[in-house]
């Protein structure tokens, strides 16, 4: 049985290449249009009908499988061909599965797509090992695309075991060690030390210098970070076997570092061209990767001097950044948390990597897929509740309770909420209670001290405020907004809005 794939001329190519593993199985027949998806089943069956090769070609086939995104039913195609017609997949990715599908005895739709036919399918996508960091390993490229976090210089040695273990967790691969900001070779061979020892997988180290090299192997790195003008340094301690990363953003002194290390048997190296600053040479930087690639080397892709230069929030540059990568066939993504604002940067890189690589395997745009990158937004309007007779309220002066203030604090270092009660006039503790259900809080709280409604009330509205912040990681602050979107006038009662209280 052959199966005759419709495209159009923009389509042929990523059809062509999806289609390479069923060859002999499949005729790829091009219609004259530049993009099919917009047409209609029977403004399709109007063309095929006024092309006498198209007719022929379509003719000659067992079964005719047209994109999924035609609008209409098969019908009219059927009837020009001669021939059954069927509606294939919206995703590109998934005609492999829609073909082997058919060639199995099981059937598609002439009204439906594909995917409502067959159901959720799952494309497994595999990519030669180019060699291992350790235990980890490398794709020789991308996609998937594994997450590298480094441990900022400026991390103080005693936290480098939390950090570790936290980016870990997060779903970090391969642990760098930075070695920057004063970061003595000492120093390096502990932090390296550290990260061996709550068992790393893949642990590369900074080497700006000889001696950071030196020590850094010698306490277990499984490969360095270095650039061209250190290489020379180095080259005499590397054992044959180690990994090095090399980065510059000059792509020939990147090559002459690259042919270098070739040159002494040095066969496993990751390149860097270095993701550049936005509004300096980030559109030139991409251009570098693409030139990188024809190296054949694994590549990094650094994420961290957009995240970091970027004023907004980094969940949404890393979903950008991340189908840049995959696109580029990158097989590494690079997380730095040099800031506040970056931190869970690498759960945040995961899955936007995760998103971005189920769109590539499917050939279309992250569009439609879950993702928990929403965070201030979400796909679909909220839905309307239902409709009850209400009393309008504006500003109401609230009761003050003449015995005594609540107090509410976020502590994000033991991740917990904080609620206290003092007594009036004294100012003493009558009650503090602390943990992470405001429910609870507030229950426990109004029972050791008998608030009255309106304050229980205003306890209620705090700790609410006070749980997002605790779960985003944001500066609380009693009575103030924990979140205002940059399109939220400012409301107050001198100015005819709604007193936020």
């Amino acid at each position: 049985m052959r199966v005759g794939l419709v495209t159009s001329r923009s389509a042929r190519r990523l059809v062509e290449e999806v289609a390479r593993e069923l060859d002999g199985e499949v005729e790829i027949i091009e219609v004259p249009v530049p993009v099919i998806s917009f047409l209609s089943t029977s403004t399709l069956a109007k063309i095929i009908e006024a092309r006498k090769d198209l007719r022929e070609r379509l003719s000659s086939v067992d079964i005719i499988v047209i994109p999924g995104r035609v609008r209409g039913d098969a019908g009219p195609i059927e009837r020009v061909t001669g021939r059954p017609v069927y509606k294939g997949p919206k995703d590109l990715g998934l005609i492999p599965a829609a073909v082997r599908h058919i060639l199995s005895g099981g059937s598609l739709d002439r009204s439906r797509p594909a995917e409502q036919v067959m159901g959720r399918v799952s494309i497994k996508l595999e990519s030669p090992t180019a060699f291992r960091v350790g235990e980890v390993e490398v794709p020789a490229r991308g996609p998937p695309v594994l997450v590298v976090t480094e441990i900022h210089p400026g991390v103080d040695e005693d936290r480098v075991a939390s950090e570790a273990r936290r980016h870990l967790s997060e779903g970090a691969k391969i642990i760098l060690v930075g070695a920057g900001d004063g970061v003595s070779p000492e120093s390096l061979a502990r932090r390296v030390k550290t990260v061996a020892g709550i068992g790393a997988p893949g642990i590369l180290a900074e080497a700006p210098s000889r001696s950071h090299a030196q020590a850094a192997l010698e306490a277990g790195a499984h490969g360095l970070s270095t650039s061209p003008d250190t290489l020379g340094e180095v080259l005499d301690i590397l054992p044959r076997d180690s990994v090095v990363l090399l980065g510059d953003r000059d792509l020939d002194r990147l090559e002459s570092g690259f042919e270098l290390l070739h040159s002494r048997g040095v066969d496993k190296v990751i390149l860097d061209p270095v993701l550049g600053l936005p509004l300096i040479d980030l559109a030139e930087s991409i251009e570098r990767y693409r030139a990188a690639s024809r190296l054949g080397a694994p590549l990094l892709f650094t994420a961290a001097n957009v995240t970091e230069e970027v004023e907004a929030d980094p969940h949404g540059v890393h979903a950008v950044l991340a189908s840049m990568a995959v696109e580029l066939g990158a097989s590494l993504y690079l997380v730095v948390e040099e800031t506040y604002k970056s931190i869970h940067g690498t759960a945040e890189a995961v899955e936007a990597l995760r998103i971005a690589t189920e769109a590539w395997s499917r050939r279309s745009t992250p569009r439609g897929l879950y993702s928990r990158l929403y965070v201030a937004r979400q796909p679909v309007k909220p839905p309307q509740p239902p409709r009850v007779e209400a009393e309008k309220v504006y500003y109401v002066e609230p009761r003050l309770d003449k015995r005594g203030y609540i107090e509410v604090h976020v502590d994000h270092e033991k991740g917990v909420i904080r609620a206290v009660y003092r007594r009036l006039p004294s100012l003493e503790v009558e009650a503090a209670v602390e943990g992470i259900h405001p429910n609870s809080i507030a229950r426990a709280l109004i029972r050791r001290v008998g608030l009255d409604p309106e304050h229980a009330a205003y306890l209620g509205a705090e700790l609410a405020k006070a749980h997002i912040a605790l779960r985003l990681g944001l500066t609380y602050t009693q009575d103030e907004p924990v979140v205002t979107p940059v399109w939220e006038k400012v409301r107050s009662v001198e100015g005819g809005g709604e007193q936020p209280c």
